[in-house]
């Protein structure tokens, strides 16, 4: 996800984009400018964006007044997660109505006092930020959902976890609600003649969760040089700026894990990009 949100606002009047720019200033957000439909919609198509602000008179692809209905149309399909924030100086409810059909976070009537921006951009941050803690908390708390599969009721079979795969499989059912573009096993870019198997990408946030489960004390030896290895071939990957390890450790055969943690969770460059790390042991 990065450490900085992106916005891109769709707006036909350069000076408004500018003046939203310095209104955002201090907060933790990049923000871009289209000036038509068809610019917007490829730099969405290309970026991810924690929010769009659409002003609904932008130019149409098609030379339309309201081109602006042409990106709230498309923008669910390509990314479930970009907010959207209409601008707009129309009050017709017939304009409203349309609006309304579409899935909206705000919509801002125009002359506005950019206050209003700043508010917006607090809910958007604080709304963007929950999509990874709420993976976080999820990882966190994956121990305790292996107590409920292992103590199942009605003389029912408990369902084993025996290696990685096992998990991989109760996670994807587990997150496939929240991040509905979740895939799995995609490949990273050659690297020394080799690829590497990714277990989660979730493009649309940026991350991708590499999964691993400690089998035994010899193999606990072994974790934190497999995950360094691993970690340095993430960058490649070009739907990876956020970079999660969970290793699960149900009998927490896994010694100094917090070091490991902090030693390898951070920021990781290769080849001018630099992705964020973070190394969760759990149970620890």
């Amino acid at each position: 996800m990065g450490k900085k949100a992106r916005i891109l606002i769709a707006e036909d009047n350069k000076l408004w984009i500018e003046n939203c720019r310095a209104a955002l200033a201090d907060h933790p957000v990049e923000v871009i400018g289209a000036m038509d439909v068809t610019e917007a919609i490829e730099k969405i198509q290309n970026t991810c964006f924690a929010a769009v602000f659409i002003d609904l008179e932008i130019p149409g692809a098609k030379g339309d007044k309201y081109g602006g209905f042409d990106i709230l149309k498309t923008l669910p399909d390509m990314n479930p997660y970009t907010q959207a924030i209409v601008i707009t100086q129309h009050e017709e409810d017939s304009i409203l109505s349309q609006v309304a059909r579409h899935n909206v976070s705000l919509c801002i009537i125009k002359p506005l006092n950019f206050r209003e921006i700043q508010f917006a951009m607090d809910l958007i941050i604080e709304r963007w930020i929950g999509h990874r803690e709420k993976l976080l908390n999820v990882l966190n708390q994956f121990s305790s959902y292996q107590s409920i599969l292992q103590d199942r009721k009605h003389n029912r079979t408990d369902f084993k976890i025996a290696n990685e795969y096992d998990v991989q499989d109760i996670l994807h059912v587990i997150l496939k609600p929240f991040y509905p573009d979740l895939v799995s096993e995609e490949h990273t870019t050659k690297r020394a003649g080799s690829e590497k198997r990714i277990d989660f990408v979730i493009k649309g946030l940026e991350t991708v969760v590499e999964i691993k489960m400690a089998r035994g004390k010899a193999h606990a030896k072994k974790v934190a040089d497999e995950l360094d290895i691993d970690i340095r071939n993430y960058p490649s990957h070009p739907n990876c700026n956020e970079l999660i390890c969970f290793v699960y450790d149900p009998k927490g055969v896994v010694s100094d894990a917090r070091s490991i943690e902090k030693d390898l969770s951070g920021p990781v460059t290769q080849k001018n990009k630099t992705i964020n790390v973070t190394v969760l042991i759990r149970p620890a």
